[in-house]
């Protein structure tokens, strides 16, 4: 019993040792250090950009990812597009290159590969010794880089496209629901959808425009009754709580069966075009494609650094720069609209869903007076 016992303990110790030494060694293995040291480095970088670059990253934060979104909101109207498409776009926007927002968020990496730039200029015979001139590589990888590009502004044009539709939608259906207010015969619950379909158009504005959600409260207080909009402030999902009151007015209303069914259909097209603009603001282009997308383009201009140095000499500077300036602002642009939902103006688009819903409403009044007007007047005849 006693030798018994021995084993057992002898053979646990062996084991509790062995499998110290396994967790040892995965600790040590380079598997493990592959996968730490990364995150290391890049945390260890981004803590030296911000402390040489404090005003870069503040710039960006506070400007960049604020009011220049707000400034790009934009609706065109007939003036607007004559602007456009004049003759005169060519020189005014090369002349307003100083003041462009995209072109002042890429100074950094053009700056970076200006001084690169430089530095080849100036150790062109190292740059030589190490074969460092040869343009062979960049034209063989000119053409894949222009197709990731090309690829990056496509996907992110189609999500703004999709931005746009789906508020098409919200716009389209908030006017088929205010035109079918006439088929409720209850005047409050037909007060109740009207006050409602305004009330969801700004919920969903203010759940994708972070900047706004400030002007949410003041924007319903004139609309929304007290209890009403004590609710919805309290509500998590405030768009869907709007579509939960629409559809509980719509059960509770005296209406056919088809006609229940056609307001029905519309809050659910509202529903659908809700989950779009939630899918476009959380789920991004698969990273993996923006990450090489950015480092291809960033070595890839680096290195083009030497062989223009070569063949320009120090002129290479500001070609550099106007190089950098162009490819960086390509990927700039997709990668700016790649949230499509900061940048649509909704302010103008909801003042006009409003305006329409209550000029839907002040004619339900009307035409109301007039029908009885008839009535009383075939009657009388």
């Amino acid at each position: 019993m006693l030798r018994t016992g021995a084993k057992a303990r002898g053979a646990s110790s062996a084991h509790q040792l062995s499998s110290c030494r396994r967790e040892r060694r995965a600790a040590c293995h380079p598997r493990q250090w592959s996968r730490k040291l990364p995150q290391v480095v890049l945390s260890e970088m981004e803590k030296n950009v911000n402390f040489v670059l404090p005003s870069l990253e503040r710039w960006e934060t506070e400007v960049k990812e604020g009011k220049v979104r707000q400034l790009r909101r934009t609706e065109y109207d007939e003036t607007d597009w004559r602007r456009h498409r004049s003759i005169g776009r060519y020189g005014r926007h090369v002349l307003a290159i100083p003041s462009s927002m995209v072109v002042r968020g890429l100074l950094g990496p053009c700056a970076f590969n200006m001084g690169v730039t430089a530095i080849a200029c100036s150790m062109s015979q190292v740059a030589d010794s190490l074969d460092l001139s040869n343009s062979l590589p960049f034209e063989l990888t000119a053409a894949p880089l222009g197709l990731m590009l090309v690829f990056r502004t496509n996907s992110s044009y189609a999500r703004w496209v999709r931005a746009h539709d789906a508020w098409g939608e919200v716009r389209a259906r908030t006017l088929e629901l205010a035109s079918l207010q006439f088929t409720i015969s209850e005047p409050n619950l037909r007060a109740q959808l009207m006050r409602y379909l305004v009330a969801h158009a700004y919920a969903l504005k203010a759940r994708f425009q972070v900047d706004t959600a400030l002007e949410f409260e003041a924007n319903l207080v004139s609309r929304l009754r007290a209890d009403e909009l004590k609710l919805l402030l309290e509500a998590t999902n405030r768009p869907a709580h709007t579509l939960q009151v629409m559809s509980s007015v719509v059960q509770h209303a005296s209406l056919s069966p088809a006609v229940r069914g056609q307001f029905l259909g519309c809050i659910g097209k509202l529903a659908s075009a809700a989950q779009a603009c939630e899918h476009l603001s959380k789920y991004p282009i698969p990273l993996s494609y923006t990450r090489h997308t950015s480092r291809f383009l960033m070595l890839w201009t680096t290195f083009l650094c030497f062989p223009l140095a070569h063949q320009l000499e120090y002129t290479a500077i500001p070609a550099m720069f106007f190089i950098s300036m162009m490819l960086f602002g390509v990927e700039e642009i997709g990668v700016q609209i790649e949230e499509p939902l900061s940048l649509i103006d909704l302010d103008t688009m909801i003042q006009d869903m409003s305006r329409d819903v209550d000029e839907a409403a002040n004619a339900h009044q009307a035409v109301s007076g007039i029908i009885e007007s008839v009535s009383s007047s075939y009657e009388a005849t």
